[in-house]
């Protein structure tokens, strides 16, 4: 594995320093709630992705709409607080 040496050192994303280069792509998990917030079934989803050590996890797709969230099961931004 000595090919892949730099994919496990940190790396630099803008001033945010990742452990590693490994990046899990988005996607689609159909666990939000008929509502868009996000379920236990989702949570329990990243984390269990989260202790496989990727550096950095892009979650699922979001809509900021309801007209946009035609699926009826993607995370809606209207429902989400900033803390």
């Amino acid at each position: 594995m000595t090919e892949f040496t730099k994919l496990f050192e940190p790396g630099m994303m803008g001033k945010v320093e990742l452990k590693n280069r490994i990046i899990m792509a988005p996607c689609g998990t159909h666990y939000s709630t008929h509502y868009g917030m996000v379920s236990d079934s989702q949570l329990t989803y990243y984390a269990e992705r989260a202790k496989g050590g990727a550096g950095l996890i892009i979650i699922e797709g979001a809509s900021t709409r309801k007209i946009g969230n035609r699926a009826g099961f993607w995370l809606m931004m209207t429902n989400i607080s900033l803390i």
